[in-house]
């Protein structure tokens, strides 16, 4: 990850980069920072949460489960 700052409207790099001819750059405003921090703090909780139910044994098959899928009327 590299840092930038708003400089007179500009985003301006903290430190040197070497730079790669093509690459995109996506920026993040400091709204949308918080947004990206809350969604990735709920996806660990849920990856958290499905490790936990795989050990106390709550699984199913995964053909299992697509049978299941394509059954349903």
């Amino acid at each position: 990850m590299v840092s930038a700052h708003d400089q007179d409207g500009q985003i301006v790099l903290d430190e040197p980069v070497e730079p790669r001819e093509g690459i995109d750059v996506e920026a993040l405003r400091p709204d949308q920072e918080e947004m990206i921090v809350e969604q990735w703090a709920e996806l660990e909780a849920a990856v958290e949460e499905g490790a936990e139910q795989c050990e106390r044994g709550e699984v199913e098959d995964a053909r299992a489960f697509a049978a299941r899928l394509v059954m349903k009327p």
